[in-house]
């Protein structure tokens, strides 16, 4: 394996060591034996989220979305937080119940809340309250127009609410 292939192999798993892991073995253990070095690896990172950014604009795709979320996640500045913000608004607010909790999800937090994932944490860390209270509007109202009878969803959104409910009053306890 090659550099310019590494590249290739590395952007085609979203820039996550672990999913090139889990999805080829092989593959990963070619490209670990290169030895890549870190800052290579974030400039292959900052051309994903162009690239993805890029694509967002011209799609408007959830799915696009929470690709450039799991890239831009690993920097977590305030420039890549605005470009994911700047992202949201040029998403077209999805059809399908899945996608538009999936988005409720990211933005809240997809894992335990002592990790402080999500963008509204993010946002918070960074002292952009403004930011962070824009998040918290977004997804109250992302949450609000799922209509669907499938009671998994159903959770899902009643989950998210609760959520939404406890990071607001632990982000405002902090604050005041």
């Amino acid at each position: 394996m090659t550099i310019p292939e590494a590249k290739i192999i590395y952007q085609a798993h979203n820039c996550s060591h672990f999913r090139m892991c889990i999805e080829n073995f092989y593959t990963y253990m070619e490209y670990h034996r290169l030895e890549v070095a870190k800052w290579q690896e974030e400039m292959w990172q900052n051309e994903k989220i162009i690239e993805l950014y890029v694509e967002i604009q011209a799609t408007g795709r959830v799915d696009i979305f929470l690709a450039l979320y799991e890239v831009a996640a690993e920097f977590r500045n305030r420039e890549k937080l605005k470009m994911l913000c700047k992202s949201l608004h040029w998403i077209i607010i999805p059809g399908r119940p899945q996608n538009m909790i999936e988005l409720a999800e990211t933005i809240l937090g997809k894992r335990d809340r002592r990790v402080r994932s999500g963008m509204i944490y993010w946002a918070f860390d960074l002292h952009n309250l403004k930011l962070m209270v824009s998040l918290l509007f977004y997804v109250q109202n992302c949450l609000e127009k799922i209509k669907t009878w499938d009671i998994y969803i159903i959770r899902r959104i009643q989950r998210a609410k609760h959520l939404q409910k406890v990071i607001e009053v632990e982000l405002w306890q902090d604050i005041y």
